[in-house]
């Protein structure tokens, strides 16, 4: 017989899953912040949406990534991993159609 959790329980298991996410979300930044430093070449484009002052533009020594939303850093993170495979000589196929994963 499996113990009902309390409110109490339901509130610490919450508590915990926000500071993995929040975790998370910090490792995730830091990654995207190595990958501008490391790549500064690669044209990130402008960003005019979500919570970015206009035409701003990301190079290697920008330092404030903490006030960009998720969606912002992922699509950062894309363009320097879609970047790098376009520049990458050999292409990885996928085992099941055959086909080029890029």
């Amino acid at each position: 017989m499996t113990k009902r959790l309390t409110a109490i329980d339901y509130r610490n298991q919450l508590k915990d899953l926000k500071a993995k996410e929040k975790a998370l979300q910090a490792r995730i930044r830091n990654r995207c912040k190595e990958m501008v430093q490391q790549y500064p070449d690669i044209s990130m484009g402008f960003i005019d949406y979500a919570n970015a002052p206009k035409k701003e533009v990301f190079t290697g020594s920008y330092k404030q990534f903490d006030r960009y939303d998720m969606d912002t850093i992922f699509e950062l993170m894309e363009i320097i991993e879609a970047h790098l495979a376009s520049e990458h000589p050999h292409k990885q196929l996928n085992l099941y159609t055959n086909e080029s994963t890029t």
